[in-house]
C-alpha cells in the first residue's frame, strides 16, 4: 500500500507456500499496485481493508480526482497515508457516502462492497 514502505517483491518472505500466485503477485508489485509491508511479508492470507483496496484501485486504474472535490471523510485526516485514494474514488462516486460521516478506512472490506467497487471503477474508467 502506499503508506507502507515499498519492499522488493523478491524479497517477500511469505510467498513460498503460494507458487501458484507468485507470478501475479509479483507483476502486481512491479507496477505499483499492490506493495508488501515493513516487515518483508505479502501477508497473503491477511484481509485488506477499505483504504487498502481505495489505494490498489486507484493505483491500478490511476484515477484521478475531479479538482471541485476538496471535501474528506470525517476519518480520513489529510494525514492518512490512503487519503488520496479515498478521494480520488470518492470524486468519481466509486465510493459513495456522506463525507460528514467515517468511511471507516482501517474496517475489513467485504466481498460485496469489494465486487461494488470493482465493478463501478470498470463501469466508470
Amino acid at each position: 500500500m502506499r503508506g507502507f514502505n515499498p519492499v522488493k517483491a523478491s524479497t517477500f518472505t511469505n510467498l513460498d507456500h503460494m507458487p501458484w500466485a507468485e507470478k501475479v503477485i509479483i507483476y502486481l508489485h512491479e507496477k505499483g499496485i499492490i506493495h508488501g509491508y515493513e516487515d518483508q511479508a505479502f501477508k497473503p492470507e491477511e484481509y485488506n481493508t477499505k483504504a487498502e483496496v481505495s489505494d490498489m484501485i486507484d493505483q491500478a486504474y490511476d484515477i484521478q480526482q475531479k479538482r471541485d472535490n476538496p471535501h474528506q471523510f470525517v476519518d480520513v485526516p489529510d494525514v492518512e497515508w490512503a487519503v488520496e485514494s479515498v478521494m480520488d474514488l470518492h470524486s468519481k462516486l466509486i465510493i459513495i457516502g456522506c463525507l460528514a460521516s467515517p468511511f471507516k478506512p482501517n474496517k475489513n472490506i467485504t466481498r460485496d462492497v469489494f465486487s461494488r467497487v470493482l465493478s463501478s471503477t470498470i463501469l466508470l474508467c
